[in-house]
């Protein structure tokens, strides 16, 4: 990955990761390279036009699929999951976050494939997704446990 390419990935993580500080006027997120309503609508204002917007950019794509993907992510989200007292909400929430998943995937490729000039990132991202989706279906198969398995959580 190119010097340019960490520091958008790292300036788009960075929206995600402190989009609740969208009006409190942070140093470190003046001068955002995309608006921050593109990172919030699709969490506060849900619409399939704010979802479209969002996975436009290869880093949002990624990290969406990427949790999606993960054995970690998947057993943290079902002992979140299991919180809800409703006992068909985690398998209603687990069919959302992988249809939303794939439609993440299928937007990272296209990009990847397009080589758009506007995602110079998501070539790398897709080709390291892919490696990793490697490891971890390798270390299932292996019967290698994931962080939260080893910590008495099971991902199955």
């Amino acid at each position: 990955m190119s010097e340019p390419q960490r520091k958008e990935f790292l300036e788009l993580l960075k929206l995600l990761v402190f989009s609740h500080r969208h009006n409190k006027n942070d140093v470190y997120l003046q001068n955002p390279l995309v608006n921050f309503a593109i990172v919030r609508e699709p969490m506060y204002k849900y619409s399939r036009t704010a979802q479209e917007r969002y996975f436009e950019y290869s880093t949002f794509t990624f990290l969406f699929e990427w949790f999606s993907a993960s054995p970690d992510a998947h057993a943290f989200s079902q002992q979140k999951f299991a919180e809800n007292p409703d006992t068909r909400y985690p398998t209603r929430m687990f069919q959302e976050i992988t249809q939303l998943g794939s439609e993440a995937l299928k937007a990272l490729k296209r990009s990847a494939a397009e080589n758009d000039l506007k995602q110079p990132l998501a070539r790398c991202l897709d080709k390291y997704l892919t490696s990793m989706k490697v490891q971890w279906a390798t270390k299932k198969k292996c019967g290698v446990r994931t962080v939260y398995q080893s910590t008495g959580h099971n991902d199955e």
